[in-house]
Protein backbone atom coordinates (compact mmCIF):
# COMPACT_ATOMS: atom_id res chain seq x y z
CA UNK A 1 0.00 0.00 0.00
CA UNK A 2 1.15 3.82 -0.79
CA UNK A 3 1.54 5.37 2.55
CA UNK A 4 -0.23 8.93 2.84
CA UNK A 5 -0.11 12.01 5.21
CA UNK A 6 -2.26 14.43 4.62
CA UNK A 7 -1.87 18.42 6.03
CA UNK A 8 -4.20 20.79 6.35
CA UNK A 9 -6.03 23.30 9.09
CA UNK A 10 -9.14 22.86 7.56
CA UNK A 11 -11.46 19.30 8.94
CA UNK A 12 -13.04 19.90 5.36
CA UNK A 13 -10.44 19.75 3.36
CA UNK A 14 -8.92 16.62 5.59
CA UNK A 15 -12.00 14.85 4.54
CA UNK A 16 -11.87 15.23 1.09
CA UNK A 17 -8.44 14.20 1.07
CA UNK A 18 -9.26 10.93 2.99
CA UNK A 19 -12.19 10.28 0.87
CA UNK A 20 -10.48 10.75 -2.46
CA UNK A 21 -7.33 8.82 -1.29
CA UNK A 22 -9.20 5.22 0.37
CA UNK A 23 -11.07 5.41 -3.17
CA UNK A 24 -7.80 4.45 -4.25
CA UNK A 25 -7.47 0.66 -3.87
CA UNK A 26 -3.50 0.95 -3.36
CA UNK A 27 -3.30 4.32 -1.32
CA UNK A 28 -4.16 4.81 2.52
CA UNK A 29 -4.08 7.74 5.27
CA UNK A 30 -1.35 6.72 7.71
CA UNK A 31 -1.54 10.34 9.24
CA UNK A 32 -3.39 13.74 9.64
CA UNK A 33 -1.75 16.75 11.06
CA UNK A 34 -3.36 20.15 11.06
CA UNK A 35 -0.68 22.44 11.68
CA UNK A 36 2.76 22.41 9.66
CA UNK A 37 4.66 22.01 13.05
CA UNK A 38 3.01 18.09 13.65
CA UNK A 39 3.00 17.97 9.60
CA UNK A 40 7.06 17.29 10.57
CA UNK A 41 6.83 15.34 13.25
CA UNK A 42 4.51 12.90 11.91
CA UNK A 43 7.01 12.74 8.39
CA UNK A 44 9.79 11.55 10.39
CA UNK A 45 7.74 9.09 12.93
CA UNK A 46 5.61 7.80 10.15
CA UNK A 47 7.66 7.50 6.86
CA UNK A 48 5.12 7.99 4.43
CA UNK A 49 5.40 7.48 0.78
CA UNK A 50 3.93 10.80 0.25
CA UNK A 51 2.19 14.13 1.84
CA UNK A 52 -0.01 15.93 0.86
CA UNK A 53 0.38 19.21 1.84
CA UNK A 54 -1.75 22.75 2.41
CA UNK A 55 0.12 25.97 2.20
CA UNK A 56 -1.05 27.78 4.14
CA UNK A 57 -1.22 26.40 7.68
CA UNK A 58 -0.44 27.25 11.01
CA UNK A 59 3.22 27.31 12.56
CA UNK A 60 5.58 26.47 9.16
CA UNK A 61 3.65 26.90 6.06
CA UNK A 62 3.17 23.65 3.14
CA UNK A 63 6.18 25.36 1.67
CA UNK A 64 8.56 25.48 4.42
CA UNK A 65 7.61 21.39 5.50
CA UNK A 66 8.26 20.62 2.45
CA UNK A 67 11.75 21.57 2.96
CA UNK A 68 11.94 20.10 5.48
CA UNK A 69 10.76 16.84 4.63
CA UNK A 70 14.00 14.98 3.82
CA UNK A 71 12.42 11.29 4.51
CA UNK A 72 9.12 11.89 1.78
CA UNK A 73 9.90 10.69 -1.29
CA UNK A 74 6.77 12.20 -3.14
CA UNK A 75 5.06 15.63 -2.19
CA UNK A 76 2.03 17.12 -3.50
CA UNK A 77 0.41 20.07 -2.46
CA UNK A 78 -3.17 20.93 -2.61
CA UNK A 79 -4.39 24.60 -2.02
CA UNK A 80 -7.45 26.98 -2.57
CA UNK A 81 -4.46 29.38 -3.05
CA UNK A 82 -2.55 29.35 -6.91
CA UNK A 83 -0.04 32.07 -6.42
CA UNK A 84 2.60 29.73 -5.07
CA UNK A 85 2.64 27.36 -7.55
CA UNK A 86 6.15 28.58 -8.92
CA UNK A 87 7.56 28.00 -5.85
CA UNK A 88 5.91 24.64 -5.46
CA UNK A 89 7.46 23.50 -8.56
CA UNK A 90 10.95 25.29 -7.46
CA UNK A 91 10.47 22.65 -4.56
CA UNK A 92 10.20 19.47 -7.02
CA UNK A 93 6.37 18.91 -5.64
CA UNK A 94 5.08 16.42 -8.29
CA UNK A 95 1.60 18.37 -8.67
CA UNK A 96 -0.23 21.31 -7.52
CA UNK A 97 -4.32 20.90 -6.59
CA UNK A 98 -6.48 23.65 -6.68
CA UNK A 99 -9.31 23.13 -3.74
CA UNK A 100 -11.94 22.07 -4.54
CA UNK A 101 -10.61 19.31 -7.18
CA UNK A 102 -12.62 16.96 -8.35
CA UNK A 103 -12.11 12.99 -7.89
CA UNK A 104 -11.35 12.56 -11.35
CA UNK A 105 -8.58 15.40 -11.15
CA UNK A 106 -7.00 13.82 -8.23
CA UNK A 107 -7.04 10.23 -10.06
CA UNK A 108 -4.50 11.61 -12.23
CA UNK A 109 -2.43 13.01 -8.81
CA UNK A 110 -2.54 9.15 -7.70
CA UNK A 111 -0.99 8.01 -11.35
CA UNK A 112 1.80 10.24 -10.82
CA UNK A 113 2.38 9.34 -7.42
CA UNK A 114 2.71 5.52 -8.70
CA UNK A 115 4.69 6.62 -11.20
CA UNK A 116 7.30 8.46 -9.13
CA UNK A 117 7.47 5.73 -6.43
CA UNK A 118 8.13 3.06 -8.94
CA UNK A 119 11.04 5.09 -10.70
CA UNK A 120 12.53 6.03 -7.03
CA UNK A 121 12.67 1.85 -7.07
CA UNK A 122 14.05 1.30 -9.96
CA UNK A 123 17.34 3.57 -10.81
CA UNK A 124 17.55 3.22 -14.31
CA UNK A 125 13.74 4.37 -15.01
CA UNK A 126 14.54 7.19 -12.72
CA UNK A 127 16.91 8.17 -14.86
CA UNK A 128 15.08 7.80 -17.68
CA UNK A 129 12.32 9.21 -16.66
CA UNK A 130 14.57 12.69 -15.28
CA UNK A 131 15.66 12.99 -19.10
CA UNK A 132 12.32 12.31 -20.29
CA UNK A 133 10.41 15.28 -17.62
CA UNK A 134 12.94 18.20 -17.78
CA UNK A 135 12.19 21.07 -15.10
CA UNK A 136 8.90 22.89 -15.72
CA UNK A 137 7.80 26.56 -15.46
CA UNK A 138 4.45 26.95 -14.35
CA UNK A 139 2.39 29.85 -16.64
CA UNK A 140 -1.07 31.02 -16.03
CA UNK A 141 -2.70 30.26 -19.58
CA UNK A 142 -6.53 30.87 -20.25
CA UNK A 143 -7.04 31.42 -16.67
CA UNK A 144 -5.55 28.12 -15.58
CA UNK A 145 -2.02 26.98 -14.45
CA UNK A 146 -0.23 24.79 -17.11
CA UNK A 147 3.28 23.54 -16.23
CA UNK A 148 5.78 23.64 -19.69
CA UNK A 149 8.55 21.43 -20.02
CA UNK A 150 11.80 24.11 -20.28
CA UNK A 151 13.39 21.83 -23.30
CA UNK A 152 10.38 23.02 -25.02
CA UNK A 153 10.42 26.64 -24.61
CA UNK A 154 12.68 27.62 -28.42
CA UNK A 155 12.79 31.44 -26.97
CA UNK A 156 11.49 34.13 -24.58
CA UNK A 157 10.55 37.21 -25.56
CA UNK A 158 10.32 39.97 -22.66
CA UNK A 159 7.07 42.17 -22.94
CA UNK A 160 7.49 44.76 -19.93
CA UNK A 161 6.75 42.76 -16.88
CA UNK A 162 5.48 39.56 -18.87
CA UNK A 163 7.74 36.81 -21.00
CA UNK A 164 6.85 35.50 -24.06
CA UNK A 165 7.44 31.83 -24.04
CA UNK A 166 7.57 30.19 -27.32
CA UNK A 167 7.41 26.63 -26.86
CA UNK A 168 6.83 23.19 -29.18
CA UNK A 169 3.00 23.25 -28.43
CA UNK A 170 1.82 27.10 -28.68
CA UNK A 171 2.67 30.71 -26.75
CA UNK A 172 2.79 31.12 -23.28
CA UNK A 173 2.27 34.16 -20.95
CA UNK A 174 4.53 34.12 -17.84
CA UNK A 175 4.26 36.84 -14.78
CA UNK A 176 7.90 36.70 -14.42
CA UNK A 177 11.24 39.34 -15.65
CA UNK A 178 13.25 38.59 -18.05
CA UNK A 179 15.73 38.89 -15.65
CA UNK A 180 14.18 35.86 -13.49
CA UNK A 181 14.51 33.47 -16.47
CA UNK A 182 17.45 34.61 -17.64
CA UNK A 183 19.10 33.72 -13.97
CA UNK A 184 16.70 30.63 -13.59
CA UNK A 185 17.09 28.83 -17.48
CA UNK A 186 20.18 26.78 -18.04
CA UNK A 187 20.84 26.59 -21.61
CA UNK A 188 19.61 29.37 -22.67
CA UNK A 189 21.40 32.76 -23.93
CA UNK A 190 20.68 36.61 -23.17
CA UNK A 191 20.94 37.50 -27.24
CA UNK A 192 19.53 40.87 -26.97
CA UNK A 193 17.31 43.24 -24.39
CA UNK A 194 14.14 41.72 -25.41
CA UNK A 195 15.29 37.93 -26.77
CA UNK A 196 16.35 34.65 -24.66
CA UNK A 197 17.06 31.46 -26.34
CA UNK A 198 17.47 27.95 -25.83
CA UNK A 199 20.71 26.84 -27.68
CA UNK A 200 19.48 23.64 -28.70
CA UNK A 201 17.14 25.48 -31.04
CA UNK A 202 19.55 27.95 -32.52
CA UNK A 203 19.95 26.92 -36.45
CA UNK A 204 22.40 29.85 -37.49
CA UNK A 205 24.02 33.00 -36.89
CA UNK A 206 24.69 35.41 -39.63
CA UNK A 207 26.90 38.28 -38.74
CA UNK A 208 25.99 41.71 -40.13
CA UNK A 209 27.26 45.02 -39.69
CA UNK A 210 28.36 47.03 -36.66
CA UNK A 211 29.16 44.29 -34.66
CA UNK A 212 25.66 43.40 -34.64
CA UNK A 213 24.04 39.69 -36.06
CA UNK A 214 20.78 37.81 -36.58
CA UNK A 215 20.13 34.66 -35.31
CA UNK A 216 17.71 32.20 -36.95
CA UNK A 217 15.80 29.71 -35.24
CA UNK A 218 14.93 25.63 -36.48
CA UNK A 219 11.57 27.23 -36.68
CA UNK A 220 12.91 29.68 -39.10
CA UNK A 221 12.26 32.23 -36.89
CA UNK A 222 14.87 35.30 -37.19
CA UNK A 223 15.98 37.57 -34.28
CA UNK A 224 18.01 40.26 -33.82
CA UNK A 225 21.52 39.49 -31.56
CA UNK A 226 23.48 42.37 -30.01
CA UNK A 227 26.93 43.26 -30.10
CA UNK A 228 27.17 41.61 -26.73
CA UNK A 229 24.60 38.83 -27.23
CA UNK A 230 27.09 38.13 -30.53
CA UNK A 231 30.07 37.94 -28.39
CA UNK A 232 28.54 36.13 -25.86
CA UNK A 233 27.38 33.46 -28.42
CA UNK A 234 30.88 33.01 -30.16
CA UNK A 235 32.29 32.39 -26.63
CA UNK A 236 29.74 29.75 -26.10
CA UNK A 237 30.24 28.37 -29.77
CA UNK A 238 33.80 28.33 -29.84
CA UNK A 239 33.98 30.61 -32.91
Amino acid sequence: MIRVLIADDEPLARQLLRTVITAESDMEVVGEATDGAQACELAVSLRPDVAILDIQMPGPSGLEVARRMETVPVVVFATAYDAHAVAAFELQALDYLLKPFSRKRFRQTADRIRQALTERQDPMRREQAVRDHPERLVVRHRGRLVPVDVQGISRVRACDDYAELHTDSGVYLAGVRMKHLEERLAGFVRIHRSHLVNLEHMAALRPLEGGRAELQMRDGVVLPVSRRGRSLLRRLLGR
